[in-house]
């Protein structure tokens, strides 16, 4: 037996994932906004 090969595309792997994500957390990019938000004031 020989082992196959394995090529995943990435981009497209991540925009399904960020896709999928997103039906199920709303507001989610407003939320990591946010807690980027808080960290840029926290951390000088």
């Amino acid at each position: 037996m020989q082992a196959k090969s394995l090529s995943l595309d990435w981009q497209d792997w991540l925009e399904r994932w960020d896709r999928q994500q997103s039906g199920h957390v709303p507001d989610r990019e407003q939320r990591f906004q946010a807690m980027l938000d808080v960290l840029e004031v926290m951390l000088p």
